[in-house]
């Protein structure tokens, strides 16, 4: 625990054991979960922590104030590892108003399956205190439907939940060189299926007045959240593309799939396509997300086993970003002996993650005649036709 302004302090539990696996493969240990007590007329506590942590969490929280004493509690995000310990918090303090938005108190009612005095915090709704005052912007899909930050004028502090936020350990959570490696890959695994939203989210807070950026994880941003907010904005604004890519992924046991695999690239090249062509033996299982997150257009190509999928191609929907893939296009196609299941099952969960998916497959059984080729290439032009449609 430590101050950051006038009877404004940070509660920093660090979990040094918790796992964090990041979209680009990489792995590390550690994370703060941070709230911010602000001590006044009304004492207003932002954020919290995992219930597993609530003993400790609240021994902090009395080294400053009786838990008894907060008047209100704000999650800007409800996610159990920001506000677990609420309960813990409603039976201490059973008459604290407790704020959020419309999705985060539906949230925070079945995480704690009880009844409590609720504050519906909407967009721009200004707080007024004797003292102070408190601003709340919804910013949904950073990274969940609930979310939204909140602003302090008086203090010119930005608390922004997980947005901004990085999952990181260090004395006091001050910034260091090692927190911008570890900042981009928050980023890269929370936001960066939300692109659109974290430019409406950093063009909304553009005008506020602010001295430091508060979040829920991580290093509280003072001279530098300027870059914080620079770094977001550059790395969600889209690159112009004058080329739809495409990327054919594909498993084959006799080679057949490959043919197949082969002249879906020759015709997407023909239609004028960015194309890649990968083998699913040949890349590693940590590349799949990010090649599939960086195209327009996807097609799986998988062969028949046993009338099930192969490993190597459920690891393709394993790790497919839903959020980011809901504007690309995929297509399954493939070679079989006996029956042919693995194109239908692959098109069916597609079609139950609610992904765009083509609405028949092209399978063939066994070895591709010149004839099955000339079709996969049709059935690619018309894949790539659609995407270029859009």
């Amino acid at each position: 625990m430590y101050s950051i302004s006038d009877d404004v302090f940070c509660i920093d539990i660090k979990d040094t054991k918790r796992k964090l696996s990041y979209a680009s493969g990489k792995e590390s240990y550690g994370t703060t979960y941070n709230s911010y007590l602000i001590k006044s007329d009304k004492n207003i506590l932002i954020d919290g922590a995992p219930g597993k942590f609530s003993d400790e969490y609240f021994s902090e929280i009395k080294k400053i104030i009786s838990p008894k004493e907060i008047d209100y509690v704000i999650f800007n995000h409800t996610e159990p590892d920001n506000s677990g310990m609420l309960l813990k918090l409603l039976n201490v303090n059973p008459d604290i108003q407790v704020i959020s938005t419309i999705a985060g108190l539906k949230n925070l009612k079945e995480i704690t399956n009880c009844e409590f005095n609720e504050y519906l915090a909407k967009d721009s709704a200004i707080l007024n205190f004797n003292q102070f005052s408190l601003q709340f912007f919804t910013m949904p899909n950073l990274h969940w439907p609930d979310t939204m930050i909140t602003y302090c004028p008086k203090k010119q502090l930005l608390f922004s939940g997980d947005f901004l936020g990085a999952h990181f350990i260090s004395d006091n959570n001050t910034y260091c060189s090692e927190y911008d490696s570890l900042f981009k890959e928050y980023y890269l695994s929370l936001m960066s299926p939300y692109k659109a939203f974290v430019l409406s989210a950093c063009n909304k807070i553009s005008g506020l007045d602010i001295k430091a950026i508060c979040p829920a994880h991580g290093s509280v941003l003072f001279e530098n959240y300027k870059d914080a907010l620079a770094k977001y904005t550059k790395w969600s604004t889209p690159c112009k593309q004058e080329l739809k890519q495409i990327v054919i992924l594909y498993k084959s046991e006799y080679g057949y799939t490959k043919e197949l695999a082969i002249a879906a690239s020759e015709q997407a090249n023909e239609c004028g396509c960015d194309t890649k062509i990968l083998s699913l033996d040949n890349i590693s299982e940590n590349s799949i997300g990010e090649v599939i997150k960086n195209t327009d257009g996807i097609m799986i190509g998988t062969p028949t086993i046993s009338r099930n999928v192969p490993p190597q191609v459920w690891n393709i929907i394993k790790h497919i970003d839903v959020p980011s893939c809901l504007d690309k296009e995929f297509a399954v196609f493939g070679s079989y002996g006996w029956s042919g299941e693995a194109t239908l099952i692959i098109q069916s969960v597609l079609k139950t993650m609610k992904l765009r998916v083509k609405s028949d497959v092209f399978r063939i059984s066994f070895c591709p005649n010149l004839s099955d080729i000339e079709k996969m290439k049709v059935y690619t032009k018309k894949f790539i036709e659609e995407l270029k449609d859009e």
